[in-house]
């Protein structure tokens, strides 16, 4: 029996040590011990295990979809479309492919950016729903791509009532994203982000689009 008990004992010894360095390792408490290189991605790996890669492949997939074919729709209905399009709720401007294109090209650009956008957040250390936050935010700008777009195309008929519902619904996007990224205003978290080169690069051309093509409606209200 005393041979039995040393032995429970012994392994359970061993198994809280276990449990202690694996607990140290997580916190830190080895890193002088190990490369930063094998822990970063150690921790890399650990963010991400409880991540959601199938919905951010699916909200891909439903975002270039539905912004590529908003573009291609509103191309295809060019001449069936009104001699003057609407720029804001307010104002309207004469008939061009560049204001024709506009809202459809908005839409395309902001899927983009967050595409370009999105790695930063995902390859934040400790932050386990970059994933599923740039799914929220993609499957959101998708949505609101669907309604503008199917509006712009349908001209000159007009559909007030859907207004409302694609506000409402794009509103509920951005809560639930800023739910999901909540830890990104934690600690800190918003400071430690960072992008490559590249990335900042292409960031910084799409949103120069991005301004570009707004520059009609500051030209309007002249």
């Amino acid at each position: 029996m005393s041979l039995r008990g040393s032995t429970a004992s012994s392994d359970a010894v061993a198994a809280q040590q276990t449990t202690e360095r694996r607990r140290q390792f997580e916190l830190g408490a080895d890193g002088p011990r190990l490369r930063s290189s094998a822990r970063a991605r150690y921790l890399g790996c650990m963010a991400h295990t409880h991540d959601h890669p199938r919905t951010l492949r699916l909200a891909r997939l439903v975002a270039w979809s539905v912004t590529l074919a908003g573009l291609l729709l509103v191309t295809m209905r060019y001449g069936a479309l009104p001699e003057r399009l609407p720029l804001t709720r307010w104002t309207t401007a004469p008939k061009s492919w560049l204001i024709a294109l506009r809202v459809p090209g908005i839409h395309l650009l902001s899927v983009a950016l967050i595409e370009v956008l999105s790695p930063g957040v995902r390859r934040l250390a400790g932050f386990t729903r970059g994933q599923l936050f740039t799914a929220i935010l993609l499957l959101t700008a998708s949505f609101k791509a669907v309604m503008t777009n199917s509006a712009l195309a349908l001209l000159p008929a007009e559909y007030p009532a859907l207004t409302v519902p694609t506000l409402v619904v794009a509103e509920a996007g951005v809560l639930a994203a800023l739910f999901v990224g909540r830890d990104l205003l934690r600690g800190g978290q918003l400071r430690r982000l960072a992008w490559t080169k590249t990335e900042s690069a292409l960031a910084l051309s799409l949103g120069v689009l991005l301004l570009a093509l707004e520059l009609p409606i500051f030209a309007a209200r002249r």
